[in-house]
C-alpha cells in the first residue's frame, strides 16, 4: 500500500487549484478522493507522478474545471432535481390526460374536453417551461441555448394553438403560424446543421427533423385560410337565410284557427324562438336580423360559441329554460300525428349558426303540427 507524504498532498492540492478549482470544500473533497485512490491502488514502489496523471482524468471529460462549474451550478440551482422530478411528472400527466381525452372524444363520453384541456395546458405551461429552464442550465454554448429556447417556445406556441383551435378561441392561427415560422426558420436550421456534424447524433438529428416537419405540416392542415373561412361562413349564412325564407313561405300557406288545439302554446313557443334568434344574431353580428345582403358576403354568421352566452345563470339562459318548459308542456298535449318538439341548446360546444338552425326547425315543426291539429 502506497503512503503519500505531506509534500505530495500539498502538490496535489496546488495542482487542483491550478486546474481552476476555487471552492475550498470542493478542493478538500477532491484531495481526499484522489489521495484515497492513490494510496489504495498505487503499488509501494510505483511512479507517483504518472499514476496521479491517470487518476485525475477520472474526474472530468475535458478539464477539471468542469467539476467547479457543475458544483457552482448546483449551488445556485438548488431545486434542480425537484424541478426535474416535477417536469417528468407533469409530462406524464399531460400525455395521460391528452390520450384519455382523445379516447373519450372518440367514444363520445363526457369529460373529453376537460382532459384534453388539462393535458395541453400542463404540457405547455408546466412541462415545457421546466424543460426550458433545466436545459438552459445544462447547455454552455450560446448556439445550443438558442436551439433550446427556440424549440421550446415554438412547441409551447404550437400546442397552445392546437388548444385554441379546438376551443375555437381567437388568435389560434396567429400562434400556429408563428410557431411554424420559428420552427422552420430558426430552430430547424440551427438544430439540423449543428447536430448533423456529429456522426454519433447524425441519424437521430435527421429523424427528429423529419418528425418536426411532419408535425408542422399536420398542424397546417387544420388551419383554414381567410378565403376558405369566409366561404364557409357565407354558405352557412345563405343556408340560414333560405331556412328563414322557407319558414315565411310556410307561414303564408298555413291558416291557423285560433280555436284549435295548442294554438296559444304554439304562438308562445314561436315568440320565444323569435326572441332567441334575434338575440343570438345580435350576439354574433351586432345586428338583430340578417339582411338579404348577407348573400353577398356583407353580413356573415360566424362559428362563435353560443354556449357561454346562453348558459345557465345568464339572461339568455333563463329564456332557454322557459323555452324548454314550454316545449315539454306542449309535447305532453300532442294529438296523434303530431311531432314532438326538441331543442339543441344544451350542447357545451354549441355554435351560433347551429342554434339558429335548431330554432327554425322548432318553428317549422309548429307549423306542421298546426296543420294536423286543424
Amino acid at each position: 500500500m502506497y503512503q503519500l507524504s505531506d509534500q505530495q498532498m500539498d502538490w496535489i492540492l496546488d495542482d487542483i487549484r491550478r486546474r481552476g478549482i476555487e471552492t475550498e470544500d470542493l478542493q478538500a473533497n477532491l484531495l481526499d478522493h484522489i489521495c484515497c485512490i492513490i494510496e489504495s491502488e498505487l503499488e509501494e514502489n510505483g511512479d507517483f507522478g504518472q499514476f496521479y496523471s491517470s487518476v485525475i482524468t477520472r474526474f472530468y471529460k475535458r478539464e477539471l474545471i468542469e467539476v467547479e462549474e457543475e458544483t457552482q451550478s448546483l449551488l445556485l440551482f438548488k431545486n434542480y432535481y425537484t424541478m426535474k422530478k416535477i417536469m417528468m411528472t407533469s409530462g406524464t400527466i399531460a400525455a395521460a390526460c391528452t390520450a384519455l381525452g382523445i379516447l373519450l372524444k372518440f367514444i363520445h363520453l363526457p369529460g373529453a374536453s376537460i382532459f384534453i384541456l388539462l393535458g395541453i395546458v400542463s404540457f405547455s405551461l408546466v412541462f415545457l417551461p421546466l424543460l426550458l429552464t433545466l436545459r438552459i442550465r445544462e447547455r454552455k454554448e450560446i448556439k445550443e441555448q438558442i436551439i433550446v429556447v427556440t424549440g421550446v417556445i415554438s412547441g409551447m406556441l404550437l400546442s397552445m394553438a392546437v388548444l385554441f383551435k379546438i376551443q375555437h378561441w381567437p388568435f389560434a392561427n396567429i400562434m400556429g403560424f408563428t410557431s411554424v415560422i420559428m420552427f422552420a426558420l430558426l430552430f430547424l436550421p440551427l438544430y439540423f446543421f449543428t447536430g448533423i456534424r456529429n456522426p454519433i447524433n447524425k441519424e437521430n438529428v435527421i429523424v427528429n427533423s423529419l418528425i418536426i416537419i411532419m408535425g408542422c405540416g399536420l398542424f397546417l392542415t387544420l388551419i383554414r385560410t381567410n378565403q376558405n373561412q369566409q366561404r364557409i361562413q357565407a354558405d352557412r349564412t345563405r343556408d340560414y337565410i333560405q331556412q328563414e325564407q322557407l319558414l315565411a313561405h310556410e307561414r303564408a300557406l298555413t291558416k291557423i284557427d285560433s280555436a284549435k288545439i295548442l294554438v296559444q302554446e304554439a304562438q308562445s313557443i314561436n315568440q320565444l324562438c323569435e326572441d332567441l334568434k334575434r338575440k343570438l344574431i345580435k350576439f354574433d353580428t351586432g345586428l338583430e336580423i340578417i339582411p338579404t345582403s348577407a348573400d353577398e358576403g356583407k353580413i356573415l354568421l360566424s362559428e362563435s360559441l353560443a354556449s357561454d352566452f346562453i348558459g345557465h345563470g345568464t339572461e339568455m339562459g333563463t329564456e332557454v329554460e322557459k323555452l324548454r318548459a314550454s316545449l315539454s308542456e306542449y309535447n305532453q298535449k300532442l294529438s296523434p300525428g303530431m311531432s314532438p318538439l326538441q331543442d339543441n341548446l344544451d350542447s357545451k360546444e354549441l355554435r351560433t349558426v347551429t342554434a339558429l338552425e335548431g330554432l327554425v326547425r322548432i318553428q317549422l315543426s309548429l307549423l306542421q303540427n298546426s296543420r294536423v291539429g286543424n
